[in-house]
């Protein structure tokens, strides 16, 4: 395990709205302090798939040995760098980066909008409240796919790659990183602290599903007070519900499923969508065989396999050419599924076909690319 855990020293970074690489790399290094939770940076951190995925490289930008350890001039009060001084050789941005009006989205709580919002303090108090770190001193968030949004508007495309003018960005109010999380841990360290018990370790590996984060970084001039700090954190959107063994969930609620305490439906969703699950057949979970990384080959080289993505997407998912769609396809969504082939196509093509009423929608996908840990999606 000593030989994929590496810390890797990078040079001193500091804060350039301009730059995609160093907002790449602070975003890393506010990850490795458990997205602002812990008080001290996680010394090393492996970051992605141990190999890559095919002969064409398909993750250039995270090496077999990595760490979200990243040499960072630090923002942190004089508690915090006391706190880092103690334990790590360079200084960190954990709860410091983020803005005091930060807010914190989760998209485990379909049920109450308002469970699933937390301002800056009821955040960082519910995350040290749970300190999953402590129950699963192995977990590894397992990052992949970073991409640098200028402008909510603006389209993502390669030049974003490279450092953009200062012209370009002057007038941008916001930047957003956005990036897909491979979630994993083992339950063997203290209880697990729920609501209202304490549950013992059980040596359960936890398996999250690919979930998609955004981190937004203000980068008003004008705002002083929050300008290159976090105000909007946006985590557990799921991207597959299937994949892995937590019912679906991430976050504090995938570590209860684990821990044989999962959180009922009618906590996590409206109550049609809860009693619409609770009579529906159950969902056979997916569980990628290996832990560390795609070591098969995908079907095709990536570039064929995104070109039949894009071929489903604009046919309207399938909708406008059912050939596209495999006899055992199953259609999930955040609230709706599994459905098999024919429910989706009856739905869609009728009751949920959104194009009755906007016939000229643009879903504007951007950025398809192929799973760094599981090269078949």
């Amino acid at each position: 395990e000593s030989d994929k855990r590496q810390q890797i020293q990078l040079p001193t970074l500091s804060f350039d709205p301009s730059d995609p690489s160093t907002l790449i790399s602070i975003t890393k290094s506010f990850i490795a302090t458990d997205f602002g939770i812990q008080t001290e940076q996680i010394p090393t951190y492996f970051t992605g798939p141990k190999k890559a995925n095919s002969e064409e490289n398909l993750s250039d930008a995270f090496p077999s040995s990595s760490s979200l350890s990243v040499r960072l001039p630090s923002t942190s009060s004089s508690s915090e760098s006391s706190t880092t001084a103690s334990s790590s050789s360079f200084p960190f941005y954990g709860a410091s980066l983020l803005a005091d009006s930060c807010l914190w989205i989760s998209g485990n709580n379909l049920n109450d909008g308002r469970t699933g919002i937390l301002n800056k303090n009821e955040y960082l108090a519910a995350g040290r409240f749970f300190n999953l770190r402590g129950s699963f001193p192995d977990l590894e968030y397992r990052p992949a796919d970073f991409r640098v949004y200028y402008d909510e508007a603006d389209e993502y495309d390669d030049s974003r790659d490279s450092k953009q003018s200062d012209e370009s960005t002057k007038n941008m109010k916001e930047i957003t990183i956005r990036f897909t999380t491979h979630t994993t841990g083992t339950f063997r360290g203290k209880p697990l602290r729920l609501r209202s018990k304490l549950i013992p370790p059980n040596g359960k590996v936890m398996k999250c599903p690919p979930t998609s984060v955004s981190i937004t970084y203000s980068v008003d001039k004008s705002d002083i007070d929050s300008y290159g700090k976090i105000t909007k954190l946006v985590t557990d959107m799921v991207m597959d519900r299937q994949v892995g063994n937590t019912m679906g969930l991430s976050g504090i609620a995938a570590a209860a499923v684990v821990a044989g305490n999962p959180p009922g439906m009618l906590e996590l969703y409206p109550p049609f969508v809860a009693v619409e699950r609770f009579f529906a057949r159950p969902m056979k979970p997916i569980l990628d065989n290996d832990e560390d990384g795609a070591t098969n080959l995908p079907p095709f080289p990536s570039s064929v396999m995104i070109q039949l993505a894009k071929g489903v997407t604009a046919s309207y998912f399938g909708i406008d050419d059912a050939d596209l769609l495999a006899n055992e396809f199953a259609y999930i969504d955040q609230l709706l599924g599994p459905l098999d082939k024919d429910k989706y196509l009856q739905l869609f093509s009728s009751k949920y076909n959104i194009r009755d009423g906007i016939p000229n929608i643009d879903y504007q996908l951007q950025n398809y690319r192929v799973d760094a840990y599981n090269p078949y999606r």
